[in-house]
């Protein structure tokens, strides 16, 4: 079987980025796999997770994976550059939690199929000057700041021109 590993990877890399110290406990249970202890963590943010991986080795409609993170941000800004993500926050702190749950193994995860639940409270940092699909096509996926503004000015005419407020940037503050 699967024997109890405590794993520690001082400089971990993923597609050229260092992501800093990793770490994780990793024991059997039975047919599940205990996931304890797991952490990732540089001088930006510490990631701190655990989960279980129920019934290894059994078909994958047999076997889920639960995982459970929580992500201390210290610079949101600098985390996104060094992912690659470019320069598009100043600075930012707080936390991120995170579950997340798919049928299969842990080899089997995708964003397609996966169940999660997401918290951030970010705050004291700075979108930087917002281009047409820079900020949230890279890191959510979900909204364009861009089309916000676009649509707020054709909703309010000359009223208000939100596009000259995201035009150089925003601070958020929550």
């Amino acid at each position: 079987g699967f024997p109890n590993t405590n794993l520690i990877i001082y400089h971990f890399y993923y597609e050229n980025h260092e992501l800093g110290k990793f770490g994780v406990k990793l024991n059997p249970s039975g047919k599940d796999l205990l996931i304890k202890d797991g952490v990732l963590s540089d001088k930006n943010a510490t990631l701190t997770f655990n989960g279980v991986s129920f019934c290894m080795g059994c078909a994958a409609a047999k076997s889920r994976v639960d995982f459970k993170m929580h992500a201390k941000i210290n610079n949101f800004g600098s985390l996104l550059e060094n992912l690659n993500f470019g320069k598009i926050v100043s600075k930012g702190s707080g936390t991120i939690d995170t579950t997340l749950q798919w049928n299969g193994q842990l080899e089997d995860f995708s964003l397609n199929t996966a169940a999660a639940t997401i918290k951030i409270d970010i705050k004291d940092g700075k979108f930087l000057k917002v281009n047409t699909g820079s900020i949230f096509d890279k890191l959510l996926g979900l909204i364009n700041l861009q089309t916000i503004t676009n649509i707020l000015s054709l909703n309010f005419g000359q009223l208000l021109d939100f596009g000259q407020l995201f035009s150089n940037g925003f601070y958020f503050d929550s």
